[in-house]
């Protein structure tokens, strides 16, 4: 089968929308905040981030394909604390990363890594591959948090 990136950031996608409840708005495509009114949001969306590649001698090209997943959301209750909500949500999007019934070992990682997701046996493992970033507007009522998400995949080799 032929190395083809979408079908890994799709799968990603159906994982975190299967797993992660109270989001309202989905996407793969990035949407300007203003876009997403306050009755669409927590939103959620999953963006294509870097690419990168690594050959072992003699053995398959190993592809580490990321996604950026931000998490938005707003609040004209100042009572409501943006940071729980988004908190809440990074949980989730952590938990969705985990290893269940569905996965199979695949890849250089089956033996060691026996904690994340392989969404199925696509991948060799997905996982949070670095700092979480929040951000809150001014004023207190829309903050948003990026989440790196790395997949490790076995291109043709």
């Amino acid at each position: 089968m032929a190395f083809t990136r979408d079908i890994y950031y799709q799968a990603l996608f159906n994982r975190l929308r299967a797993k992660v409840p109270d989001v309202m708005t989905w996407s793969r495509r990035a949407i300007l905040f203003s876009e997403i009114s306050p009755s669409m949001q927590p939103a959620c969306l999953v963006l294509v981030a870097n690419q990168d590649s690594a050959t072992d001698p003699g053995g398959p090209t190993i592809w580490t394909l990321g996604a950026d997943v931000w998490l938005l959301v707003k609040s004209t209750n100042q009572q409501a604390s943006l940071d729980s909500i988004l908190n809440n949500l990074v949980d989730l999007v952590e938990r969705a990363l985990l290893r269940d019934v569905t996965d199979v070992h695949v890849g250089p990682y089956m033996e060691t890594d026996r904690v994340h997701t392989t969404l199925g046996g696509l991948v060799s493992r997905v996982f949070i591959a670095g700092p979480i970033e929040f951000t809150q507007g001014e004023g207190g009522e829309q903050a948003q948090v990026v989440i790196p998400i790395d997949m490790e995949v076995l291109g043709d080799g």
